[in-house]
């Protein structure tokens, strides 16, 4: 980890001395959310150091507490979780009282560096994080957004891959799990039942949690005297949990199956021969004489 860091800040310091004084830089990540510590906030002001003497602007979103809360356990299913729906497993490690959060960034870069924006369509620039973030920074887009977005997994997808997560762990011997990176993308591909989904009593229970600390953070960030951080509620569609039946499992398995049979087919004989002779292009001689020997110890033709 040492060594990582400081060739992270040796290459940005590196990538700095090309840029000009006035160059806006943008660091984005989502895992920043989770910096608690002063050490861990100190480290990342060495990174930001490393990017040369330049004002800091802390530009934060905030979603409301129902929506990130579904949103961010399917996010730690897809990264190998295996807890229930709702339970209090789930809730670990997510911080949803904003105020403590901001609390955390004022005191290490200053409540003038703190710039808070609302994940909310009808608060956002053209109703979207991308278009709503560009302007803020004084770099509007033309046109309209053309960006790769996260492809959400359905309600029983979820499931079928919480299930799962145990025999295909993230890491093996220390490195990421090809198998279940693999095995991700394809439930990706495949997905498109009902998405994950609270019940709207359940939601706004959640929401009436942090209904001061919302109230408190639109006065102070955004200068709002209704209180309303956020404007929109949930609707009164049914809950959708991540159930799964037997049957449901089956048919997941057989869409499996059939989409990596579709994206990866079995090669027909001219491909096969292709294939064959781009491998051998890439062998030595001696290489190819320990295949072609190996071949006639187990009996088949060369």
């Amino acid at each position: 980890m040492r060594e990582f860091r400081e060739s992270l800040l040796a290459g940005l310091k590196a990538d700095a001395a090309a840029w000009a004084d006035d160059d806006t830089v943008i660091l984005s990540s989502e895992h920043l959310i989770h910096l608690r510590s002063p050490e861990e906030f100190g480290r990342l002001k060495e990174v930001l150091a490393a990017m040369g003497p330049r004002p800091v602007r802390i530009v934060i979103y905030l979603r409301r507490q129902d929506a990130y809360y579904v949103s961010s356990y399917a996010q730690h299913v897809r990264g190998g979780s295996t807890a229930h729906w709702r339970s209090a497993e789930s809730f670990e490690n997510l911080v949803l009282d904003y105020r403590v959060l901001l609390d955390r960034w004022e005191s290490a870069f200053g409540r003038e560096s703190i710039c808070v924006r609302v994940f909310e369509r009808g608060q956002m620039a053209g109703n979207d994080a991308v278009a709503d973030f560009m302007a803020f920074v004084g770099c509007p887009l033309a046109g309209a957004v053309n960006v790769e977005r996260n492809v959400s997994l359905g309600a029983r997808e979820t499931e079928f891959l919480r299930r799962l997560n145990p025999r295909f762990p993230r890491f093996v011997d220390g490195q990421l799990n090809e198998q279940r990176r693999s095995l991700v993308q394809a439930l990706t591909g495949i997905s498109g039942g009902p998405p994950l989904r609270l019940d709207r009593q359940y939601a706004l229970e959640i929401i009436a949690q942090y209904r001061d600390s919302n109230a408190a953070i639109a006065a102070k960030y955004l200068d709002r005297t209704d209180g309303q951080l956020f404007y929109e509620l949930p609707d009164d569609s049914p809950e959708q949990p991540p159930t799964l039946s037997v049957d449901e499992a089956v048919e997941i398995g057989a869409r499996l199956w059939a989409f990596v049979h579709q994206r990866d087919p079995k090669p027909t004989g001219e491909n096969r021969k292709a294939k064959k002779a781009e491998r051998l292009a890439g062998m030595t001689l001696e290489q190819r004489r320990a295949l072609r020997q190996a071949r006639q110890a187990r009996g088949f033709a060369t």
